[in-house]
């Protein structure tokens, strides 16, 4: 059968995978300033030992927040997605908002 793969994703699973090592996106000097009140998301599946695989950048203000959004996503580590008790593969969105420069 071709029936399509149907993957959830983190909010249709119970309890959620709890993440291990999420960095954050990081940039300074001239970048922050232009990030300020901008926006990048990412799309990535989770694999069944909870590591990142073929994370991309979907949407972003501005080109480097979503070089630093994606170089932040690629180091997550969460622990394995579960359905019923049994290892899955999900497929997530992660949208960062960034705020105004720091003073």
């Amino acid at each position: 059968e071709n029936a399509p793969v149907i993957l959830p994703s983190f909010a249709e699973l119970s309890p959620p995978p709890r993440a291990l090592v999420q960095p954050m996106p990081r940039f300074t000097g001239a970048l922050a300033d232009r990030a300020a009140g901008g926006t990048a998301t990412v799309k990535f599946f989770v694999d069944e030992t909870g590591r990142v695989r073929v994370p991309i950048v979907v949407d972003c203000s501005v080109p480097e927040l979503g070089r630093a959004a994606l170089a932040a996503v690629e180091q997550w580590r969460f622990e394995p997605p579960r359905i019923a008790g049994h290892k899955t593969i999900v497929l997530e969105t992660q949208t960062f908002s960034f705020g105004p420069p720091k003073s």
